[in-house]
């Protein structure tokens, strides 16, 4: 069960770290506005093609990119470099890297995916509704991934 993840994540070479009560809550906060960016471009995507509501599409164009590069700039800046000091080794140096890999990947996706979004609320450049759809559904799935993935290595949750 829940309580059986730290054991899982020890055995596996990583545990979440203790980051202390500001970082910590700094990140959960980050997370969870993404988690509900999520949410409201998944909403999106689930209204297509005929209930697409402009106005909706426009904000989440406006907040996609930089919300994104925020909470990345956070973590390599804050987060990464605790974990690193506190899980020295090539394990950690490697899964680092592909996290600052992953942070430019979902970038681009994301300026991609504004720009889509973009030209949906303005109504003057056309983008077929299967493409918005499979652009929308990309991004917020594989972001739910990822902050699965940060979380069960840099969130110490605390149960009873």
């Amino acid at each position: 069960g829940a309580e059986d993840a730290p054991m899982r994540l020890k055995s596996a070479g990583h545990m979440p770290m203790e980051l202390g009560p500001e970082l910590q809550l700094s990140l959960k906060l980050a997370h969870s506005e993404m988690q509900d960016l999520c949410e409201m471009l998944e909403g999106i995507a689930d209204s297509l093609p005929h209930n697409l509501n402009a106005g909706t599409c426009s904000k989440a164009a406006e907040t996609l990119e930089p919300l994104v590069k925020r909470i990345h700039a956070f973590e390599e800046q804050e987060i990464f470099p605790k974990y690193a000091a506190a899980n020295p080794g090539p394990t950690t140096v490697d899964m680092l890297g592909r996290l600052r890999e992953a942070h430019c990947v979902a970038a681009c996706y994301a300026e991609e995916l504004s720009d889509a979004l973009r030209r949906v609320s303005s109504a003057s450049d056309p983008i077929s509704p299967d493409t918005l759809g499979y652009m929308l559904r990309g991004f917020f799935e594989a972001m739910r991934r990822h902050l699965a993935f940060e979380d069960a290595h840099f969130v110490v949750s605390r149960s009873g």
